[in-house]
């Protein structure tokens, strides 16, 4: 008898061995989770311009909204010379 109790983990059913896998696969996820979220901290947000060509994010939220003719070339320019004005060249 003791032979098949040591052989079958003292009496743990499969609920107990699902259980623990469970909580090895949570126990993965959170530490790999930790490490993504730090190296994202860490590093940082270094991008002061999108696409790194010196026109801002803002900037081509705005030419893609006229170019899809939300806005006229009117609106366009007077909005482009507020975010200009307001944010000093961006």
């Amino acid at each position: 008898m003791r032979w098949h109790t040591m052989m079958w983990g003292y009496g743990m059913g499969w609920g107990s061995w699902l259980g623990m896998t469970v909580m090895m696969i949570v126990f993965y996820g959170v530490i790999i989770f930790g490490i993504i979220a730090a190296v994202r901290a860490f590093s940082g947000t270094r991008h002061s311009t999108a696409g790194g060509h010196g026109v801002s994010s803002a900037e081509q939220i705005l030419a893609a909204r006229f170019a899809k003719g939300e806005l006229t070339e009117d609106e366009y320019r007077q909005r482009l010379a507020t975010m200009r004005e307001i944010h000093g060249s961006w």
